[in-house]
């Protein structure tokens, strides 16, 4: 209002997460120079020098049909997408290992079209020590990328959402399991075990060197009144 004392400028950090999230996808997926999206205001503001996209797929091994734009041309987007920011922004593939192709389509998106990593892997119906998702594993090792495994309880419409146990296929013990057996392979813990295991993420991968966790959600959770059970009381703050 006219008259009212200005009050103290906001810190960059207090921008609204949706908001600025929101400006760099609209930034990232226009066909701007690097320098360009870098030094907008958005990221800019919000401290980024590097973004990662996770490619997810949600074809007919989940939900039973397949997307319009098939994986081939998903994966051609992404690659473009990376090539548009060089060394700003890093895209993952994923490809479901029920199907027959899979580590032909990731061999090529890494390989042939440069995508930096695997995932985002979303334990439904398998964990990630499962025999049937090791090949993937072993090939993310080869070729000396990480993997990006979701840990967060519940996926998709939140199945096994109410599950707290190490039975959930996406509890972080799994991941730690499959890290003990391949030590070459990098991974990275999406949502650090939010909101109810990431105590024990942390303690499970201690003394994993070739792990490391992420804190997606954790940002929507701190900044909200109604923290999750206060599942951020001592993670957040320190941040």
């Amino acid at each position: 209002a006219a008259g009212a004392p200005a009050g103290p400028s906001p810190s960059p950090t207090s921008a609204p997460p949706r908001l600025t999230a929101a400006a760099i996808l609209r930034i990232i997926s226009s066909p701007i120079s690097c320098t360009a999206a870098v030094s907008s205001p958005p990221c800019k503001a919000a401290g980024i020098d590097a973004t990662m996209v996770m490619m997810l797929d949600v074809g007919a091994p989940v939900f039973g049909e397949e997307p319009p734009t098939p994986l081939e041309e998903q994966i051609e987007f992404y690659s473009g997408l990376q090539k548009r920011h060089p060394g700003r922004l890093h895209c993952h593939v994923s490809v479901d290992f029920r199907r027959d192709n899979h580590l032909d389509l990731i061999r090529d998106a890494i390989v042939n079209k440069g995508l930096a990593g695997i995932g985002e892997i979303t334990p439904d119906g398998f964990s990630a020590a499962d025999d049937g998702i090791r090949p993937m594993m072993k090939l993310a090792a080869d070729l000396g990328v990480p993997v990006q495994i979701h840990t967060r309880t519940g996926v998709w419409t939140d199945f096994a959402g109410t599950d707290f146990s190490e039975g959930n296929p996406v509890h972080p013990v799994h991941v730690a399991r499959l890290a003990r057996e391949l030590p070459d392979l990098k991974i990275i813990l999406c949502h650090a075990g939010f909101p109810h295991w990431w105590q024990r993420a942390a303690e499970l991968i201690a003394d994993l060197p070739n792990c490391v966790i992420d804190i997606c959600d954790k940002q929507y959770c701190a900044a909200s009144e109604n923290c999750w059970n206060g599942c951020c009381n001592g993670f957040c703050d320190p941040i």
